[in-house]
């Protein structure tokens, strides 16, 4: 009785002992623009050679992975779905600009993102299963609900252009899963409002993108200042370069021979010229220092546009 005991404990800590053990899928990343997959016992494997993947993120029980590619030919992204046992690539959507904010329904049928389309930040919905693509609505951000009385509901950050001001007019509604809109909550504080009542987990992120919107709003108005202070500049400069060049003629027209001046005339009023010239010269200089300081603030605000707002 003890032996046939034994055996059956044997038998039954066989399967405990090789779940314990079994190698699974624990991450993927990218490098030198390849995805990897990297197991439990820290072996790796090479799933795509493209050199132009961006970043990668498991699905599905860590069975396939997302990986965003950038084209290094013309800089469009796509995003593709790969097995990773069988890693064949599918392409969801591609031709993309920017893409942010990915987001998979809580089924893993659907991928929610925002990519730049003409003029308009899109929120868009691709089918992972059959890579149907469709646009949305214009928005900023937006956060994926999951679970409640709305659940696979979309709180939505959208945006329109202003009449009075180049800053849009940024605004807060709920959308069902294909753009419908359902509430509108027009504030921030009437959104977060809904939200506390209803989904108070997802507090934090909505706190965290209305900061992040709040910053991006100072980055626009800032750039549109220095946008502003660039074109006046530059038509300045424009007005003193002919200056400059009638200030030159004039020069050309003083150094000529003229009946009843002396020598010594000339030379004062060559002097005097070439003062006006090197004046008007100082200002144009001035000028372009300060359009490339002011290009400069524009350009940083733009690299900390494209940092904050998290584009891949």
């Amino acid at each position: 009785m003890r032996k046939i005991t034994r055996s059956f404990i044997i038998l039954f800590l066989i399967p405990l002992i090789f779940s314990c053990t079994e190698n699974k899928v624990e991450s993927v990343y990218v490098q030198d623009g390849n995805t990897v997959v990297m197991y439990t016992d820290e072996t790796t494997k090479q799933i795509t050679y493209s050199s132009e993947d961006k970043t990668a993120f498991l699905f599905n029980d860590n069975k396939n992975a997302i990986v965003i590619r950038q084209s290094n030919s013309d800089s469009l992204k796509k995003i593709l779905s790969i097995p990773i046992e069988n890693p064949l690539e599918k392409v969801l959507a591609q031709d993309l600009k920017t893409i942010r904010e990915i987001v998979i329904s809580y089924d893993e049928s659907y991928l929610y993102f925002l990519d730049l389309e003409t003029d308009d930040m899109l929120l868009k919905r691709v089918n992972i299963n059959s890579s149907e693509s469709i646009n949305l609505i214009p928005a900023f951000s937006f956060i994926y609900l999951n679970g409640g009385t709305f659940n696979n509901h979309l709180l939505v950050f959208s945006y329109e252009e202003s009449e009075e001001s180049e800053t849009p007019i940024f605004y807060y509604n709920l959308h069902d899963s294909i753009g419908v809109l359902q509430k509108e909550f027009n504030t921030d504080s009437n959104a977060r409002s809904f939200l506390s009542a209803n989904y108070q987990d997802y507090l934090a992120e909505f706190d965290s993108k209305v900061e992040k919107l709040n910053s991006f709003i100072e980055m626009i108005e800032s750039a549109i200042y220095y946008q502003e202070l660039i074109d006046d500049l530059e038509m300045n400069q424009k007005r003193l370069q002919t200056t400059y060049n009638q200030e030159l003629e004039e020069l050309d027209r003083i150094k000529l021979f003229q009946f009843g001046r002396s020598e010594a005339q000339r030379d004062r009023q060559i002097a005097k010229q070439r003062q006006v010239i090197q004046n008007v010269d100082d200002e144009i200089k001035s000028i372009v220092d300060q359009v490339t300081e002011a290009k400069n603030k524009l350009m940083d605000l733009q690299e900390r546009a494209m940092s904050e707002l998290g584009l891949y």
